[in-house]
C-alpha cells in the first residue's frame, strides 16, 4: 500500500471514529433533555402542593367542658365638669378615694384596684360663631377585680351609694384556664386518634406517622362574658335606698379542636 493510500486509510478512521462519537453524543444529549423534561413537568404538577398530601390523611377531635366564672372585673368612675382643673380635679378625687376606701371595707384587696383612665379635656360653647372656653372636664376610672363573686351585686351597690356617673364593662372570667385547656387538649387528641383509627380501618388503610397537627379553642385564653350596664347606674339618685343589683355569671363553655395528619403506608 502506498502512502497516499495510507493517509487516506487514517484519515477514514478517524472520520469514522468522529461520526460515532457525534452520535453518542447526540444520543446522550437527547436522553439528558428527556429526563429533564419529565422532571420539569413532574415539578410543575407539584408546585403549590404538599408532596406528602396524596400519602396522608387528617383527622379532628374535640373536648369540650362547662366551667363556672371565679372572677368578676367592673369598671368604675367619676367625671366632675367646673370653670378650673384644679377645682374639677378635687371632685373627682375626693369620690374615687371614697370609692376605693368602700372597696376595701367589702373586702376587695386594694392591689386588685387598677386606675384604667384618667383625662383632662377643655369644654366649650359656641355663641355667636365663636368658641368660648367655659371650663374643664376631669374623668377618672379604676378597674376592680372581684376574686369572690358573692360581692359583685355590693360593689356595684356602691355606684349608687357614692353618685358615680361613669360604670360599665361588667365580666366574668375562668381563673386558671390554661389548666382546663391543657386537659382538654389530651382529651381531644385522644379522641382524633381515636376517630383515625375507625376511619382508617373502614377506608382499609395503614396509619404511619404523625407529620403535622395544630389546635384551636373558641376564645384564645379569654372567656368572658360581657354584660351591658353602659352607664345605665349614672342615673341613680344618692338620696334614696338603693338595692344591690343582681349579678349572675352563668356558666362558659369551652372547646378544643385538634387536627392531626397522618402519612398513609
Amino acid at each position: 500500500m502506498s502512502q497516499q493510500d495510507d493517509r487516506k486509510q487514517r484519515l477514514s478512521d478517524v472520520i469514522f471514529t468522529l461520526c460515532i462519537f457525534a452520535i453518542v453524543f447526540l444520543v446522550s444529549l437527547s436522553t439528558f433533555f428527556v429526563f429533564e423534561t419529565r422532571n420539569v413537568i413532574k415539578e410543575n404538577n407539584y408546585i403549590g402542593k404538599n408532596i406528602d398530601v396524596a400519602d396522608s390523611m387528617t383527622f379532628s377531635g374535640e373536648a369540650t367542658m362547662k366551667v363556672s366564672p371565679d372572677i368578676a372585673r367592673v369598671s368604675m368612675g367619676y367625671y366632675s365638669e367646673a370653670t378650673t382643673v384644679a377645682k374639677a380635679q378635687k371632685d373627682v378625687s375626693e369620690v374615687i378615694e371614697k370609692l376605693q376606701i368602700k372597696l376595701q371595707d367589702i373586702g376587695i384587696n386594694y392591689s386588685d384596684i387598677k386606675t384604667e383612665n384618667y383625662s383632662v379635656y377643655p369644654q366649650y360653647e359656641y355663641i355667636n360663631s365663636k368658641s368660648i372656653l367655659k371650663g374643664y372636664r376631669v374623668a377618672q376610672s379604676v378597674e376592680v377585680k372581684i376574686r369572690d363573686l358573692d360581692k359583685s351585686s355590693d360593689v356595684l351597690k356602691l355606684a349608687g351609694d357614692l353618685g358615680l356617673n361613669e360604670i360599665g364593662n361588667l365580666s366574668f372570667e375562668v381563673d386558671g384556664l390554661q389548666g382546663y385547656i391543657d386537659g382538654l387538649k389530651e382529651q381531644a387528641i385522644k379522641n382524633a386518634k381515636n376517630n383515625a383509627k375507625e376511619e382508617a380501618r373502614m377506608l382499609g388503610v395503614e396509619l404511619g406517622s404523625i407529620s403535622d397537627y395544630s389546635f384551636s379553642s373558641n376564645g384564645n385564653n379569654d372567656y368572658r362574658v360581657v354584660y351591658g350596664l353602659n352607664k345605665a347606674m349614672a342615673s341613680y339618685d344618692t338620696t334614696e335606698s338603693i338595692a344591690a343589683p343582681s349579678i349572675t355569671s352563668g356558666e362558659q363553655e369551652i372547646k378544643v379542636r385538634v387536627n392531626i395528619t397522618y402519612r398513609i403506608r
